[in-house]
């Protein structure tokens, strides 16, 4: 009996033991994991960056470089005239601010300015966005829907300026006739004012005569 029980003893002694031993391996193999993962995070993360920042330079290289060979388109008299009435010519190297303004001739600016409440990079990424979705689809905007928003800016501009300019005028007629009633109304209130002090003269004197 006594060798059975020191046999038990021995055997849960044991049983902790090794518990403990695969407690610690576990531990150990889930600590080795989680440095195994973050590595990996930390040199996936590192190359992506310097991978995006290749891409960015190469871009912009490009973008440059394209923009330097357009820069004569640029600055020829027919391209400024063309900008000034609201006609720019597309070209590749357009900035997102560009392609917005180009939309618009430059009468025109001050509106879109207030429609978007100055926030230019909320504009330029719906443009970038609605782009992306008329190539996606193959929509194709023509130039009389262009010049039909541009005309109907232009008379709700026109509307708006001659609503403002008759509001002006109406104001100043009624400052005006305002002025003129209160002019008068002091006068007349001037006027009752020396009549009575001429009545209560002669009332007085009359009084004094009878008495």
């Amino acid at each position: 009996m006594k060798r059975y029980l020191k046999a038990q003893e021995v055997k849960k002694a044991q049983d902790i033991i090794e518990n403990n031993f695969l407690q610690r391996k576990q531990e150990v193999e889930r600590k080795r994991h989680e440095r195994s993962v973050r590595l990996i995070q930390r040199v996936y993360r590192g190359y992506r960056d310097r991978e995006r920042t290749k891409d960015f330079i190469r871009q912009r290289k490009d973008l440059m470089k394209l923009r330097q060979e357009e820069d004569a388109i640029r600055n020829s008299l027919i391209y400024k005239l063309r900008n000034t009435l609201g006609w720019r010519v597309k070209l590749q190297s357009d900035t997102p601010l560009e392609r917005v303004n180009a939309l618009y001739p430059w009468y025109m600016k001050d509106i879109v300015a207030e429609a978007i409440e100055f926030n230019w990079t909320d504009a330029c990424r719906l443009l970038v966005l609605h782009e992306e979705y008329l190539a996606k689809h193959k929509v194709k905007s023509g130039r009389i829907q262009k010049w039909k928003a541009r005309l109907l800016v232009y008379l709700s501009e026109r509307g708006y300026r001659g609503a403002e300019k008759r509001y002006k005028e109406k104001k100043r007629e009624y400052d005006s006739a305002l002025t003129v009633f209160y002019n008068v109304s002091m006068c007349i209130c001037m006027g009752m004012g020396m009549h009575m002090g001429w009545v209560c003269i002669g009332m007085h004197m009359y009084v004094y005569i009878i008495c």
